[in-house]
């Protein structure tokens, strides 16, 4: 495997355990035997060296285990949009690959674009991450390293925005809870999650991925923050079956007259989402000090 990064500062994956380089080659080939990509790039926290594995009651499972973030480049934008090729992709990398893999899939063309417009989580990748494959057919632009006064200026106006509106919904969610409404109570509480994540990841890299699913987000959170980690504890079936009440909701809770939830159990939910409200606060803040130069 191609092992070099795209900014030369480190050179391979030997920081990483055996099996995880394992692991990783193995994402390459299952992504390579699935189609042709231009460019597969490791990024996030096994690239930093800052992943994390909370080990679960069984000492074959993980209560958190910290994702694989996979960047993958392809010439053509259709590729890059196939829903039907990333689903089979991230299917088989769920069945054969041990560790969570996170997968985004853009053209060639776009991630340039976004590093020449500045777009900071993109310019991270192109400093930071470590290149896995690359078919030496393309090089990649050069970034728009942004000031730290205007990612102050993008960290204020993400954070505040977003963390308003997760406020609006928590108080949404009381609101419902005060009626005995507990089906509009957990959507409002899966918004307000949804919002959480949203602006801690703005804040710390000017990205948020267009999805609703909860439990990705707060995989991708939880690589910029590792304080997120015990927020949602998913060591015992009764937390799983829980946190997957709030997760499904967003569908669920709309759509489908069977869900069901109780009172006890929002109010379970509620407490981690107000326990996740303070530490994205105190998270945020802290990233925009640093911004700002404030210490």
């Amino acid at each position: 495997m191609t092992q070099s990064r795209i900014h030369p500062v480190n050179t391979s994956i030997d920081h990483l355990p055996e099996h995880k380089q394992e692991q990783l080659r193995r994402v390459v080939e299952i992504i390579r035997e699935e189609t042709e990509v231009e460019m597969i790039i490791l990024f996030g926290s096994y690239a930093a060296g800052t992943w994390v594995e909370e080990p679960g009651p069984d000492p074959r499972t993980f209560e958190y285990q910290s994702d694989f973030d996979i960047y993958v480049l392809v010439e053509d934008k259709k590729v890059a949009r196939k829903g039907s090729l990333w689903a089979r992709v991230e299917n088989r990398l769920r069945r054969q690959v041990p560790t969570p893999v996170g997968l985004l899939v853009d053209a060639i063309a776009a991630f340039d674009s976004y590093i020449r417009e500045g777009r900071y989580f993109y310019t991270d990748i192109r400093t930071l991450g470590i290149l896995l494959y690359d078919s030496e057919k393309f090089a990649l632009a050069e970034p728009r390293e942004l000031s730290p006064e205007q990612r102050l200026v993008l960290a204020t106006e993400d954070f505040e925005y977003w963390f308003d509106s997760a406020n609006g919904f928590l108080l949404n969610t009381q609101f419902a809870i005060d009626r005995a409404d507990y089906i509009n109570a957990v959507f409002q509480l899966h918004q307000a999650t949804e919002r959480l994540y949203s602006a801690l990841l703005l804040t710390f890299t000017n990205y948020k991925p267009k999805l609703h699913d909860i439990e990705k987000l707060g995989n991708l959170a939880a690589g910029q923050a590792p304080e997120l980690v015990p927020v949602f504890p998913i060591g015992t079936e009764e937390e799983r079956r829980l946190f997957s009440l709030l997760r499904r909701a967003y569908i669920e809770a709309r759509y489908d007259k069977k869900y069901r939830i109780e009172r006890q159990e929002l109010e379970w939910l509620l407490e981690r989402v107000i326990a996740l409200k303070g530490i994205v606060e105190d998270v945020c803040r802290a990233r925009i000090a640093k911004y700002s130069g404030v210490r």
